[in-house]
């Protein structure tokens, strides 16, 4: 019997400066000093847009409009349970967007230029993420919402 693929949802925070939000891991330990785009799991009955609004606003105390796909990961077989990591179009759904440490999740937050992207230690699902982020960054939200 094969497992339940669990599904996760990254939120790629494009702020009207053009810099998106890149949040560090405190856990768990084989993530721990990783950057991600932050996000969670996806619930039961919930869609994409709902995990990333409960998500950011219980771990990073921010609220977001959440858009289109910007593109899927899958943890390697063997790694542990089937995982796809999907990443979303975000932006700030207010003025203050400033990320806190909430829940201990993360311990530090950066927002980072499509140049910059490359130069921070990705969490290894995150890394195939980063060209969809690139090209958000460059022609910026397709739609009102995103």
């Amino acid at each position: 019997m094969t497992a339940e693929r669990i599904e996760v949802c990254a939120a790629v925070v494009l702020r009207a400066d053009g810099r998106v939000l890149a949040a560090r891991r405190t856990r768990p330990p084989e993530l721990a000093g990783r950057w991600e785009f932050p996000g969670g799991k996806l619930e039961p009955g919930e869609t994409p847009a709902e995990c990333l609004v409960r998500e950011l606003q219980e771990e990073l105390g921010i609220d977001v409009l959440v858009g289109g796909a910007l593109g899927a990961s899958e943890r390697p077989p063997g790694d542990g349970p089937p995982l796809r990591l999907t990443a979303y179009e975000a932006r700030p759904a207010g003025a203050g967007c400033d990320p806190l440490p909430v829940d201990g999740t993360h311990d530090a937050f950066r927002w980072v230029d499509a140049a910059s992207l490359g130069t921070l230690e990705w969490a290894p699902l995150d890394v195939p993420l980063l060209e969809g982020a690139r090209l958000y960054l460059e022609r910026g939200p397709r739609s009102p919402g995103g």
